[in-house]
């Protein structure tokens, strides 16, 4: 398991900010970083003024896909019924 991945965060333009490449050993605490950059961005700290990032739409990506949005209601029930039977 050598696969490197990419974290960074993005909103509506796809710019890419804090953008970082991390080892396998290093992906959860690199996510934990970028989320507490993001948690500042959608929080309007003022640390974070000078990052050029729409507060609305910041999202954490990780390798190309959204990190840490999906809830119960984004999955649909064939998803859930095709867990269950098999």
């Amino acid at each position: 398991m050598n696969t490197w991945h990419n974290i960074h965060i993005t909103d509506f333009t796809g710019a890419k900010f804090f953008n970082t490449n991390a080892s396998p050993m290093a992906t959860a605490s690199e996510i934990k970083n970028i989320t507490r950059h993001l948690d500042a961005i959608k929080s309007g700290d003022a640390s974070h003024k000078n990052v050029k990032v729409d507060r609305a739409t910041a999202v954490l990506m990780l390798d190309g896909t959204p990190y840490g949005t999906t809830s119960i209601d984004d999955i649909l029930d064939d998803d859930l019924f095709a867990e269950l039977f098999n």
